[in-house]
């Protein structure tokens, strides 16, 4: 049995996006754990890295390039799954059944691997949207502690 160390290298970027997202989604006991998630996930998203004082470095992360070079070899897999995909086989018409076998069995990998690669970019997209979603609801219940006391009537 081959493994292909690509497509091993895409499954474990995969696992490490729904990792991620089921961090982002699961509820949060405070506000406060949700800042320190948040604080987190940008600070491996922040295209410059910082200093523990928050400042920019100057430097580029490491992360970000990393991240988006594992998504352009997802782009990279699902573009030579589909292009096989929409290769035309006729497999009535060959004669040896092993061939066809063969065939069969390099569709449905060619198939395994355009679901695996496409979920993995729509989990990128997915992400983005998580982190942005999380960050306005940390800003905004952030927001609403300070400006009014728990108890208090809003409009005295």
């Amino acid at each position: 049995m081959e493994v292909d160390l690509g497509m091993l290298v895409v499954n474990l970027f995969m696992l490490f996006q729904m990792g991620l997202a089921v961090l982002l989604v699961m509820p949060m006991p405070s506000n406060v754990v949700r800042g320190e998630v948040m604080k987190l996930v940008t600070r491996l998203f922040d295209l410059k890295t910082r200093d523990t004082l928050g400042n920019p470095t100057g430097k580029t992360n490491g992360f970000v390039f990393v991240y988006f070079s594992l998504l352009a070899l997802d782009l990279f897999y699902f573009w030579n799954a589909c292009s096989e995909l929409l290769a035309k086989y006729d497999l009535t018409a060959m004669s040896c059944a092993h061939h066809k076998l063969h065939v069969q069995i390099r569709l449905f990998k060619d198939e395994r691997t355009a679901y695996a690669t496409g979920f993995s970019m729509f989990m990128a997209f997915i992400l983005n949207r998580l982190i942005r979603i999380q960050s306005q609801l940390h800003a905004a219940r952030l927001g609403a502690k300070t400006s009014v006391p728990m108890g208090m009537p809003v409009g005295e």
